[in-house]
């Protein structure tokens, strides 16, 4: 038994991988079983923390989620990084496996990217590209649904859930564009009326508001509602 707990070590010392990882796990919880010294058991068991340890500086995202599966075998302590990339990764596998267009997609890729960027884990990790490119689309299709239905709210939305889910900020920057240019066109357009309602003021507060959110000059915002302010005044003087 002890020599087969030291052929384990010697495999993985010699090539890391997960299956030597595994065989080195199962060679522990044989020995503690089965009593072998202490010292050889604490001994294994930090090798195999290394080895944990090796998988997060490499990046190797599969390698530390597998050594994360069998870490309770091993006795041995799973970083919190490592424990998070063996969440995110699951949850990247699970959306990506989602057939596009299936109820709740949109929900699933999202906090799939979400939790990956969250843990730090890396953009080549099996399933993150996939993932993340199908949170742009969706998040581009929400938006445009939203913009089509004159929900800016929902727009705005998507664009702080596309934020947390760490897309790529040029496609972010694009998308915001979108929004910028609907909720100015919006603002333009309560502002131009030529009768000022109270309603029209607050639509004005509110469309500033919007535009505020979504990065638009403040300047331009204050505009808006020293406009609305200075003619709604004139209409009730």
């Amino acid at each position: 038994l002890s020599s087969r707990l030291s052929a384990a070590v010697a495999a993985v010392n010699a090539a890391r991988t997960m299956q030597t990882m595994e065989s080195l796990a199962h060679a522990i919880h044989l020995a503690n079983k089965l009593q072998l010294s202490r010292s050889e058991l604490d001994a294994a068991t930090k090798v195999y923390e290394s080895k944990i340890e090796a998988c997060i500086s490499s990046s190797d995202v599969e390698c530390v989620a597998h050594a994360v599966e069998f870490a309770g075998f091993a006795q041995a302590r799973v970083p919190k990084e490592a424990d998070a990339w063996r969440g995110a990764t699951q949850m990247l596998a699970e959306a990506a496996q989602l057939p596009e267009g299936s109820v709740g997609e949109y929900d699933a890729v999202l906090r799939a990217a979400v939790a990956a960027k969250a843990a730090g884990v890396p953009q080549n990790a099996t399933n993150a590209a996939v993932v993340w490119s199908r949170a742009e689309s969706l998040t581009s299709a929400r938006i445009a649904g939203a913009l089509a239905a004159n929900d800016t709210q929902a727009a705005l939305q998507a664009i702080a859930e596309a934020r947390r889910a760490g897309i790529a900020e040029a496609q972010l920057a694009s998308l915001t564009s979108q929004v910028e240019t609907y909720i100015a066109t919006e603002l333009n357009t309560v502002c131009a009326k030529e009768l000022m309602t109270i309603k029209d003021a607050a639509d004005i507060v509110r469309a500033a508001e919007k535009a505020r959110r979504v990065g638009l000059p403040e300047a331009t915002v204050a505009a808006a509602r020293a406009n609305a302010e200075a003619r709604l005044g004139e209409r009730l003087a």
